[in-house]
């Protein structure tokens, strides 16, 4: 089954991997693997090698770290902790991002939305100042 979370919809490489043809395993460099990374930063899981201490984007480089990262990441999930992001892997992860992804909303529909609350009371609009916020400034 295809990968539809926003940010692994258009990974062809992440839906190759969903299709264990060939899966995401050590050893591989690609943009894949720098999504993989992505998401497991974004849950929570720590790649200091891979990120030169989150000074830097992830390296994409799928090494003993990621692997490691990954197999805590099965394990959390009660799937085979074997390091290697497959259908299972995968799948696991587009469940997760497909329900709350706040960093990979569909640009087009946030925008919509914003324009939206933009548009609205002032009172309702985002980063408006309401009477709470006056009294709280004092």
């Amino acid at each position: 089954m295809p990968l539809s979370a926003p940010r692994f919809a258009k990974s062809d490489r992440l839906q190759t991997a969903s299709a264990n043809s060939p899966a995401l395993r050590r050893g591989e460099t690609s943009r894949g693997v720098t999504d993989l990374q992505r998401a497991l930063l974004d849950l929570g899981f720590t790649l200091p090698v891979s990120t030169k201490n989150g000074a830097k984007p992830p390296d994409g480089i799928f090494g003993a770290e990621t692997e490691g990262a990954l197999k805590k990441f099965q394990g959390a999930q009660s799937l085979t902790a074997d390091g290697v992001a497959g259908r299972d892997t995968l799948g696991a992860l587009d469940r997760i991002f497909l329900e709350n992804d706040p960093f990979f909303a569909d640009p087009l529909a946030a925008r919509a939305r914003l324009l939206a609350e933009m548009s609205g009371p002032p009172s309702q609009r985002p980063f408006a100042v309401t009477t709470e916020r006056q009294r709280a400034r004092g």
